[in-house]
Parts: structure tokens; C-alpha cells; sequence
């Protein structure tokens, strides 16, 4: 089993219209996995 594997969505910025600042991607990540953003947390790799 791959790193892959131990994530129900996998979103990459290309899938996505705007890039960051934008919230796209986490929204969709949200509808991805039927939930509202608000039940979302969200870890970045930047301050």
C-alpha cells in the first residue's frame, strides 16, 4: 500500500480554478467528501 492510500480525497491546485488565496480547493475537498466546510480542519505547511 502507497501513501495514496490512507486518504479518502486527494486534490491536487490543478483541479481547482483559483490557487491560493483562494478557499476553492478546500471547499471542494469539502463537497468531495460530502461535508460541511465548517466540520473541516484544514493543516498548512506555511505561516
Amino acid at each position: 500500500a502507497g501513501w495514496k492510500d490512507s486518504f479518502s480525497v486527494i486534490i491536487g491546485g490543478d483541479e481547482v480554478r483559483t490557487g491560493k488565496p483562494s478557499p476553492d480547493i478546500f471547499f471542494e475537498a469539502a463537497r468531495r467528501l460530502r461535508m460541511e466546510p465548517s466540520s473541516c480542519l484544514v493543516i498548512e505547511d506555511s505561516l
